[in-house]
């Protein structure tokens, strides 16, 4: 997969220790929709920079595969697959009720039945319900070292499609983002947890949207019409689409599934201001309530931590349901055992797994190996043979600043610190191949796990249960 190359410009995070690190893009034109757009299937990716470093993720993801011999057919499926499966057993359990979830996926949709070939997103799933994010998002985020407290309106200035990169062709490399803020890595260290379900979006930013300049508007200049400043207001986008849309009510689409609705009071109960249950009652909205609003508030109704029985039935039967009829689906394929890639837990497979595998994660575990220079090594030489690719050497410089100041000059006899990925004890049965296939999805890997382990193996075919190996 193509992959799109940073402008250097001081302060790169330190563990970006290569230039691919954003989309592929056209170059500069006097055209506003080709200037510097990014080529990729939905330019909706680029339109946020989170968003457009997790398509990265996901292009380098492919391409580690293809490093491993893989065929693109063969990355293709697999990477797919192992989306399908990040997508229903990580994904819908965080933002879905677990339960709900659980049931669509084992006895399918029950509600979400497209004709066969024919896709398409209900009106009820893309205009309402699965706006549900609008409400978890933050108004800064600690982004990476470089921006610790980065604000909402700078993550879109930063593409294409909604600030013009800030006038660099490229991405420029201080903006590359540090994913271990944003994932759960099970040491309780991320910085940036969404906000919670309910019926408010964080001010200004949701309010004071950006046009496809970067350019905002002065919600207190006096000379600007009401309805423009409205139309940068992102709420006001939401409830006006719905009704454009002639959405059903949240009440009418509860009846509609057998559910039972929420109550006027309720839905005033979940209103996130004295403002808003005045704007309910004066509509008549308390009983008869915009579907995405409804949505919200049935969340916010149920504690807040997921969507509520409306909105976790709509999403998880729609993308369980486009799960069915993907191709290569992992719901119907009678290949499909489980996730194959390396993952933390074996078994499993969630988001910081693939953000990992495709190197763009840096994971600092506390664990190091050690490795003795001899003569002719090279530090690019070492991370080949340790990390299966020399451009990794920058983690092996980094991390043994005490004692190498030119990364062109180490000498034999210096004993080297090698971050690492993880440690392993040995039990009864392993073998080197077997661990690197646990560790790296390919068990051709294990001479890395050799090399970083020398000084208690000189034998590869000769491990012993209760020995701790070094993962690099």
């Amino acid at each position: 997969m193509k992959l799109g190359t940073v402008v250097p410009s001081g302060g790169r995070p330190p563990h970006v220790v290569d230039d691919f690190h954003d989309v592929p893009r056209q170059g500069r034109s006097t055209n506003h929709e080709d200037d510097r757009a990014a080529e990729i299937g939905d330019p909706r990716n680029d339109e946020n920079l989170i968003v457009a470093q997790l398509h990265v993720a996901f292009l380098r993801a492919h391409n580690a595969l293809v490093d491993q011999g893989k065929s693109f057919n063969q990355a293709s499926r697999i990477l797919r697959q192992h989306y399908q499966h990040l997508v229903l057993h990580d994904f819908l359990p965080r933002v879905a009720d677990p339960a709900i979830v659980n049931t669509v996926i084992q006895n399918g949709p029950q509600h979400y039945d497209p004709p066969e070939g024919q896709f398409f997103l209900p009106l009820e799933y893309a205009v309402a319900a699965y706006r549900f994010g609008h409400t978890m998002v933050r108004n800064g985020y600690t982004f990476n070292l470089n921006f610790p407290a980065a604000r909402l309106h700078e993550l879109f200035t930063f593409t294409a499609l909604s600030g013009q990169i800030g006038d660099f062709d490229t991405l420029p490399d201080i903006w590359i983002i540090e994913w271990q803020n944003f994932v759960d890595l099970g040491n309780g260290n991320s910085h940036d947890k969404a906000r919670r379900f309910d019926t408010k979006l964080v001010e200004p930013g949701l309010f004071q949207l950006q046009d496809t300049f970067g350019g905002t508007l002065d919600p207190e200049d006096p000379t600007i019409p009401d309805v423009e400043k409205d139309k940068r207001r992102l709420a006001v986008r939401n409830l006006l689409r719905g009704y454009l849309l002639r959405m059903p009510t949240g009440q009418a689409l509860a009846g509609a599934l057998g559910l039972t609705p929420l109550t006027a009071s309720q839905i005033e109960a979940a209103a996130g201001s004295p403002e808003q249950v005045a704007a309910l009652q004066a509509g008549g909205f308390s009983s008869r309530t915009p579907l995405w609003y409804y949505i919200l508030a049935e969340a916010q109704h149920g504690g807040g931590q997921h969507l509520g029985p409306v909105g976790s039935t709509i999403v998880a039967e729609v993308l369980v349901g486009l799960a069915q009829r993907s191709k290569q689906s992992i719901l119907t394929d009678p290949n499909w055992t489980g996730p194959t890639l390396p993952s933390a837990q074996p078994g499993t497979f969630e988001l910081a797994d693939l953000l990992r595998f495709a190197g763009v994660l840096d994971v600092q575990t506390g664990v190091s190996c050690q490795y003795t220079v001899v003569a002719g090594d090279s530090l690019s030489g070492i991370a080949q043979r340790l990390y299966g690719h020399q451009s990794q050497w920058p983690r092996i410089f980094n991390a043994n600043r005490d004692q190498i100041d030119n990364p062109d000059e180490i000498f034999p006899g210096q004993v080297l610190r090698i971050p690492a990925t993880d440690q392993y004890t040995v039990v009864a049965g392993d073998t080197l191949g077997g661990i690197a296939q646990q560790f790296y999805g390919d068990q051709t890997q294990w001479s890395r796990i050799f090399e970083a382990n020398r000084d208690q193996l000189s034998n590869p075919n000769l491990i012993f249960p209760g020995q701790v190996l070094c993962i690099p």
